[in-house]
């Protein structure tokens, strides 16, 4: 645990890390006025941050880390950064956070920090798939107000409350983004809201959304050459959907090469458990499908490198519309070019 005596002949110091800080030691650290780096695991006990925020408070952090705080420490600490020029923030909880939970933390984040600031926002937690722990549309529009975002990461154990149009108004308040990822759950929006990253977030390296597949748009005639990631999280594919979907990305993002997509879970403990056993193998098939669209993709963005999924998929759709896909689960064909 730092305390003061250590820190009195720190005032030139920038970074520090730390598990535990006690409350005269956050204090005093506060006021030290080349301090660019924070990071601490555990708040001191019973903490409450100082009622008046002065010139000297953190006056020249610009990255801070908190790992597994309680949500009320967070907005604590966060409120008595008023107006501090953070350009990075990351926040790691140890369990979910609530809807009306987020709803607070971000309100505290957008009224505390400096809009212009702000480019690395990441907030994670440990918590498992629930419902309970959704990100509402209204709090994510909260975020709209740091127009030089670049590297956007927010955990949801019960996905977001987000459209095709909030992606589209927020493809347009994060002009500047190079990585999203909003990954831990479903969405309400399609491959259609790909479009809006295409239109407005020309920087866009990585990105990590679920959508649904079920409808395949017409690919924009411009594109983002920068995307080489995606992660489609808990998207679900069908096996007659890998070729459309393949030439839509493919298309819209002509750099692709690695696209990942979650499990959704583990099989059942029960052998009996029939319903489970069922959605288990779904998962598993859309994630198998899913892989195909990487390589089908990667065969049409980079033609000069040999693959030999292309021909595996195209057979398994071809198969697959006489009603005899199954037969042909081990069965592959390499086509080598010379």
């Amino acid at each position: 645990m730092l305390s003061p005596p250590f820190l009195r002949d720190l005032s030139d110091v920038e970074s520090i890390v730390v598990p535990l800080l006690n409350e005269a030691a956050m204090a005093h650290i506060s006021r030290l006025p080349n301090l660019k780096s924070l990071a601490f695991d555990v708040f001191p006990d019973n903490w409450s941050a100082p009622v008046v925020h002065t010139t000297q408070t953190f006056q020249a952090l610009h990255e801070l880390t908190l790992c597994y705080p309680t949500v009320d420490e967070s907005i604590a600490f966060v409120e008595w950064l008023s107006q501090v020029p953070l350009t990075s923030l990351t926040i790691d909880f140890s369990s979910g956070v609530d809807p009306s939970q987020m709803h607070a933390l971000l309100s505290a984040v957008s009224a505390g920090i400096l809009h212009p600031c702000l480019s690395k926002l990441s907030i994670g937690s440990d918590c498992t798939r629930s419902a309970g722990y959704c990100v509402e549309n209204r709090s994510l529009r909260l975020l709209f107000c740091f127009v030089n975002l670049t590297d956007v990461s927010i955990a949801a154990g019960g996905g977001y409350d987000i459209d095709d149009s909030m992606v589209a108004d927020l493809s347009l308040a994060w002009p500047l983004i190079e990585n999203l990822r909003l990954t831990d759950g479903e969405t309400r929006t399609t491959l259609a809201c790909l479009s809006s990253f295409v239109a407005n977030c020309p920087r866009l390296t990585g990105l990590g959304l679920a959508f649904n597949t079920t409808v395949i748009p017409h690919a924009t005639t411009t594109a983002v050459h920068g995307l080489a990631s995606l992660d489609v999280s808990c998207s679900t594919i069908s096996i007659s959907k890998i070729v459309p979907v393949a030439r839509f990305l493919a298309a819209i993002f002509p750099e692709l090469k690695q696209l990942d997509a979650a499990r959704n879970g583990a099989p059942p403990a029960d052998s009996d458990d029939e319903e489970g056993i069922a959605r288990y193998d779904e998962a598993m098939e859309s994630k198998r499908c899913w892989k195909e669209v990487e390589s089908l993709c990667y065969n049409i963005n980079f033609p000069s490198i040999p693959s030999c999924h292309w021909t595996r998929i195209m057979i398994s759709v071809v198969v697959n519309a006489c009603g005899v896909e199954s037969q042909l689960e081990h069965f592959s064909i390499e086509i080598h070019h010379e």
